[in-house]
């Protein structure tokens, strides 16, 4: 049985919650779709592999998010 990790390892590798979540259901997705036998194992837990795999830093990804630059604001003419 694989030990889970707990709300405040998890929260040291992410910013939040919604990403944690995110982050665990895509992969869990991937693993499934990846290999159906997983669905059929009653043995494993694909969202539980996927928070293991973040915690311990084999889960890598980058954010989206990124800042948008702002318009220089151009100068009125008289």
């Amino acid at each position: 049985m694989l030990n889970k990790p707990n709300i405040n390892e998890l929260m040291d590798v992410v910013d939040s919650k919604y990403a944690l979540v995110i982050l665990a259901a895509k992969r869990a997705r991937y693993m499934i779709d990846s290999n159906p036998d997983l669905a059929d194992d009653e043995t494993f837990n694909p969202v539980s592999a996927a928070l293991g795999e973040l915690v311990s830093g084999e889960l890598h990804w980058t954010s989206a998010q990124q800042p948008v630059p702002s318009e220089p604001e151009e100068a009125e003419e008289a």
